[in-house]
């Protein structure tokens, strides 16, 4: 690991907690969940959007109550959201980093070491995935 990004790990360690959500974190997880994934997506985003935003809200629905939420926040203020993960035993169902805060490895952090499928994707995450993560949206259901 280069000098700098050692620096950066310490300088996000100092900064950041990372914690379970909580329920006045929902509204913010569904809205970058919805536009995230219509916006983000060459697929979804065909779709009228009124519709999409109706029908895939109860998708979320049913994965969050079974689901982990990780938040990354700010120590100093936990209700300063920089990005979250929705994860279900082995799955990553869903991430999300704010711009500004990106490219830093804060996503890395909010991955639990043993998830290795991730049931979305989105045309900016795609080539930034390990190789090791293999794609299965069917796994929704399970």
């Amino acid at each position: 690991m280069a000098i700098q990004d050692k620096k950066l790990k310490q300088d996000l360690d100092q900064l950041l907690k990372v914690r379970l959500a909580r329920k006045d974190d929902e509204a913010l997880i569904y809205q970058t969940w919805l536009k995230g994934l219509y916006f983000g997506s060459s697929w979804f985003s065909k779709m009228d959007q009124k519709v999409f935003f109706q029908k895939y809200r109860v998708v979320i629905n049913s994965l969050l109550p079974r689901s982990q939420v990780f938040i990354a926040a700010l120590k100093e203020e936990e209700d300063t959201v920089l990005g979250y993960s929705v994860t279900q035993n082995n799955l990553l169902h869903w991430i999300f980093v704010k711009t500004s805060w990106r490219k830093m490895g804060l996503a890395k952090r909010l991955i639990p070491d043993n998830i290795n499928t991730v049931t979305h994707l989105t045309d900016l995450v795609r080539p930034l995935l390990p190789k090791k993560f293999k794609f299965d949206p069917f796994m929704i259901g399970e």
